[in-house]
């Protein structure tokens, strides 16, 4: 009996490999609590630690079971199954970015060719091939989460109306309490998390771009409920989004099936009946007690890992949706109208609740919440800032002069290094979402949805900033003149709009006096700039890089022949510099002309006394379009690096257009 258990026999010649076998089982844990620092955090020290286990892991654990493939002694042979399940890593990291599941053909083969080693491992020595079968469900997740089968799962589930139905059945029993949700943000979630599963479908129609246009569908009626009810659709939008991300980064769309499920447990019960095994007849004729406290500690810990994997399956609200799809009416009958699942469901609940309340919640990054910050960039402020520290100079020097001077410079540009050392220059800060701009964002959504300035398939058909003068232009008397004036203003390129309208706003505020809404624009043009120049992949169109160096190099050139002191009469710099570009006459030639344009908008702007709210408006205007014209791909991409504000606001703007749809159809009952 003791030959087939997994005993490991760890002497002075294997100790590298018994260091393998425990390293590779340590890089399991990271990502296992703290791969949910990818949906909330962006720039991050565990975070980095995170993407190094991640990379580190496959490779120790095909380095270990490559070791064991070459090894002759037969004791060495009998952990190769858990090195798969190593393989394999957590159900709550598959890929590490979007990069990952485009080459899940790569990691096919990969699979196949460790597969055969470990097939040759396991068969030479006789051992159970049991658990081998689990680690294919890292690589099957990969391969299932791309668009095209998304699509195939939604035009699916077209077909599957009817059990569908039955979200509305068992989210009725589930209503919202009095008083609402005020300090139980767990509660809320888990509220709003169950009904983000019954519209789902909404969420990856739109990332797959496939249109809805049945008005009488479940999923618009439970909108409708809970916009009467004025639950919060931010959250909601939120709850989806995470769901998404569960199904692009996890291994959620694998585990949550009837195959993934039986995988989940026999691969459970597996390394339950070796860890039994080998406490009745492993230790049997063996001396070293470091031998047995290593293979203890392998045991133990791959039995803790595969049993929190399945509970926390098994606990998921993604088990709610299956069993509320799931044609097996018994097994749904068993499950949730016994309120068996509820149950399960309450003590993690409980657990969750325990988490807020310490503090956990928010270092383990247990919430699905967006971190509700948005990204800030002014190219006053950069143009202005003061220069950087010691380091950074030698990182700026390093990466440019010298890696010019010895040739290398092209491909420290291709590992990142330029960018790294113009990070380092200027320090990118964030800022929480404004009072009153979600408000403002979904009343101007409905005034575009209203105005038919959206096509059938969602798409937004006027040019930004267009129905903000629109809207501005209503109640005002303003000649024609002016109103061409503006929309002239508004760029040819959505780019160039944006560095016009971020100077000219600059300029705007530092003359105008304290207004309700000034911090809010401020934010919204540092928010469009910041995703300008960090994230240029968040909006339509190519990058315009160069376009933004040529007018931050206009700006510095303006401010250095100034020669003004860092701080006058108490002012920012970069308050001091928008001063000075509305009191100085800009020339127009072909470097400065987007510095020209600036200020002579912000000075047109400033004729009137009411144009605040047209600034705001055109800047909101910015977002929508820029949200809802930029890549599906670039979206899903972000949803890994804390998300944005605009995959948000993309999202909302869905939703709002499907229950305008059925809206119109309560209408003509």
């Amino acid at each position: 009996m003791s030959r087939f258990l997994p005993y490991m026999h760890f002497g002075p010649s294997n100790q590298l490999q018994a260091a393998s076998h425990v390293l590779s089982l340590i890089q399991q844990f990271f990502p296992l609590f703290f791969s949910g620092i990818r949906r909330r955090q962006g720039r991050n020290k565990r975070r980095a630690v995170l993407w190094l286990a991640y990379q580190f892991a496959n490779i120790t654990a095909t380095y270990a079971l490559g070791r064991l493939s070459l090894s002759a002694a037969q004791r060495s042979h009998r952990l190769a199954p858990f090195l798969l399940l190593h393989l394999a890593g957590p159900d709550n990291i598959t890929a590490y970015s979007l990069k990952d599941s485009k080459i899940a053909g790569r990691h096919a083969l990969t699979l196949f060719v460790q597969g055969l080693g470990a097939v040759f491992v396991l068969v030479k020595h006789q051992q159970d091939l049991a658990v081998a079968g689990c680690h294919q469900g890292q690589t099957w997740a990969l391969w299932i989460a791309n668009f095209k089968v998304i699509l195939s799962s939604v035009e699916r589930e077209d077909g599957e109306e009817e059990p569908r139905q039955l979200y509305r059945v068992y989210l009725e029993e589930d209503e919202l309490p009095r008083g609402g949700f005020k300090g139980k943000e767990v509660d809320e979630e888990e509220f709003l998390m169950r009904r983000a599963h019954a519209v789902f479908l909404v969420c990856k129609s739109a990332m797959v771009d496939s249109s809805m246009y049945d008005p009488d569908r479940y999923f618009l009626r439970i909108l409708a409920y809970l916009r009467e009810n004025r639950v919060d659709l931010w959250t909601l939008m939120e709850m989806e989004l995470s769901l998404m991300y569960d199904i692009l980064y996890t291994k959620a769309a694998v585990i949550h099936t009837w195959t993934g499920y039986c995988i989940r447990i026999v691969s459970s019960l597996t390394v339950a009946a070796s860890f039994l095994l080998f406490q009745l007849y492993g230790k049997e004729g063996q001396s070293s007690r470091a031998d047995i406290t290593i293979t203890y500690v392998l045991l133990s810990s791959s039995l803790l890992m595969e049993m929190a994997s399945l509970l926390s399956a098994l606990w998921s609200t993604w088990t709610f949706s299956f069993l509320c799809a799931t044609r097996w009416t018994s097994l749904r009958h068993a499950a949730l109208c016994s309120k068996k699942w509820h149950c399960l469901r309450n003590m993690v609940l409980s657990f969750r609740r325990l988490a807020y309340s310490t503090g956990i919640w928010s270092y383990l990054s247990l919430s699905r919440r967006w971190s509700g910050t948005l990204g800030q960039y002014n190219m006053l402020d950069a143009c202005t800032a003061r220069p950087p520290l010691l380091g950074k100079l030698v990182v700026r020097l390093v990466f440019s002069r010298l890696s010019k001077k010895l040739g290398f410079s092209r491909l420290a540009e291709m590992l990142g290094f330029g960018r790294l050392a113009e990070e380092l220059s200027y320090n990118v800060v964030t800022a929480d979402i404004p009072k009153g701009l979600k408000d403002m964002v979904i009343e101007y959504i409905k005034f575009m949805i209203k105005d038919r300035t959206v096509n059938t398939l969602g798409i937004f058909r006027e040019q930004w900033g267009k129905v903000a003068i629109k809207r501005w232009l209503e109640d005002k008397q303003v000649d024609d003149e002016y109103k061409e004036y503006l929309e002239k203003r508004l760029g040819a390129e959505l780019h160039k709009g944006i560095i016009v309208w971020h100077i000219a706003t600059d300029i705007f505020i530092a003359q105008r006096k304290a207004w309700c809404v000034k911090e809010a624009v401020k934010a919204l043009s540092n928010y469009m700039m910041f995703l300008l120049v960090k994230q240029p992949d968040m909006l339509p169109g190519l990058a315009q890089n160069k376009m933004y160096q040529w007018t931050k190099e206009s700006l510095a050139k303006e401010w250095e022949e100034a020669g003004v002191p860092a701080y006058v009469s108490g002012l920012h710099p970069s308050q001091k510099l928008a001063n000075m570009l509305h009191d100085k006459e800009v020339t127009q030639d072909l470097i400065s002309n987007r510095l020209f344009f600036a200020t002579q908008l912000a000075k047109r702007l400033l004729e009137r006394d009411d144009t605040m709210k047209l600034v705001y408006g055109v800047w909101v205007d910015f977002l929508i379009y820029a949200s809802n014209q930029c890549s599906r791909e670039s979206h899903a991409k972000r949803l890994n690096n804390d998300g944005e504000f605009t995959t948000i606001v993309w999202l909302t703007a869905e939703h709002l257009y499907q229950l305008q749809i059925y809206d119109a159809q309560e209408k003509h009952h």
